[in-house]
């Protein structure tokens, strides 16, 4: 008797490590298959809230097999995201996402604007414009990288071949008779180069990668070794990159912002109802009855900026074009995003991070630089709300 119930527990434990890794007919929808749109890329994971294993990168399609009900809420650029955890299939096995970063249509920015990167060949650093994160992603259709740097083989840099390069910039509609347009915006000048002149490299991944190795374990993009001079990288970090057929930047127009610390009472009325929605009630309640303990001013020829700073925990940004608000934002900090140091009037050499102007043709002005950002990119703001703000492509798999 004894025995027949060991023989039962070792089936039953069996059969329920089966079920965890092989059945996917838990949901029957009659649209299971999703995109990521999460620019960043979306950590997928081995339970519920568990473990990270890995990332499927923007505009990934997934199938969605379980639903948990386990929901959640967080906040992500200042918006709150609302969402269940939902099991999908990766291959033989299910992992875990959070689905409020998962549309049934892939995310198509107004324009792809690329960061300027770079990556190590001692004792240099070599310009790197990476493209991965605009490449749509798809586990049907991302063969652009040899198998011979694929599966158990071990991985390593290496440039694209020719039938590969081809793949690669099909799928990112990229023809070899564009060009990339390297704006820096500390410089002001603008750096063109041809598609056909660079080849395109594949770089392992900074943070990891298990075997088997895929194609998405790669960071793939432009290799600027033999166009930009290894003493000229560093001046380049600071710079927004184009690729297409015409220029869309203009230059003369973009200034850094260099605050000025006014008194408390010139800061204009903060509307908090649009935030209202992502904030606690106690975050609501501090807003609502406290005033910042700084405020900086910034004025051009145009617009003057206030900055209110509430005791390092918020920041609120009000823009005004003739005493009338044009723009505003709440900034806060948190385990993705902290605040980028502010250039204050006598101390212009040490930090120059915030810039505002006109940087795109045909296009309201912008600012930019109030965050830095530990796993999602950084963002170009115009000074319209009618205008969607521009995510910057630069493959965070932090």
């Amino acid at each position: 008797m004894k025995k027949c119930g060991y023989y039962f527990l070792l089936v039953t434990l069996f059969l329920t490590f089966k079920s965890e890794a092989f059945d996917f007919k838990t949901v029957q929808e009659k649209d299971s298959l999703y995109y990521v749109i999460a620019i960043s890329g979306l950590n997928y994971r081995a339970t519920p809230k568990g473990k990270v294993l890995g990332k499927f990168p923007l505009n990934t399609k997934v199938e969605i097999v379980e639903r948990t009900g386990i929901f959640q809420e967080i906040k992500d650029e200042g918006q709150l995201k609302k969402g269940e955890w939902v099991g999908v299939k990766k291959e033989q096995t299910r992992v875990y996402v959070f689905d409020a970063f998962l549309a049934n249509k892939k995310y198509t920015p107004p324009f792809n604007i690329y960061n300027f990167n770079s990556y190590e060949k001692k004792p240099k650093s070599i310009g790197f414009i990476v493209l991965t994160d605009s490449f749509p992603w798809s586990y049907d259709d991302d063969n652009f990288v040899d198998d011979a740097y694929l599966g158990e083989n071990d991985i390593v840099r290496h440039k694209l071949s020719s039938t590969y390069r081809a793949r690669f910039l099909k799928g990112l509609k990229i023809k070899e008779t564009d060009k990339v347009f390297i704006f820096n915006y500390v410089l002001d000048t603008i750096l063109t180069l041809k598609v056909k002149e660079l080849s395109l490299l594949a770089e392992p991944n900074p943070y990891g990668s298990n075997k088997p190795i895929s194609s998405s374990d790669y960071l793939i993009g432009f290799d600027l070794e033999k166009k930009l001079g290894n003493n000229k990288v560093r001046d380049y970090y600071s710079s927004f990159v184009y690729v297409g057929k015409e220029n869309p930047f203009v230059t003369n127009n973009i200034k850094p912002i260099v605050w000025k610390e006014t008194t408390t009472t010139t800061f204009p009325v903060f509307n908090l109802k649009e935030y209202q929605e992502y904030l606690s009630k106690d975050e609501l309640s501090f807003l609502k009855n406290s005033k910042p303990n700084k405020v900086f001013i910034f004025e051009n020829d145009f617009y003057t900026y206030f900055l209110g700073d509430y005791n390092q925990r918020f920041r609120c940004l009000v823009i005004q074009l003739n005493n009338k608000t044009v723009f505003s934002n709440l900034l806060y900090e948190g385990e993705n995003g902290s605040f980028a140091p502010l250039s204050i009037a006598g101390k212009e050499n040490e930090y120059n991070e915030q810039f505002t102007g006109k940087i795109f043709k045909n296009k309201p002005p912008v600012l930019f630089g109030f965050m830095y950002y530990s796993f999602s990119c950084s963002g170009i703001q115009f000074l319209d709300n009618k205008q969607k703000s521009i995510r910057i492509l630069c493959d965070n798999r932090h």
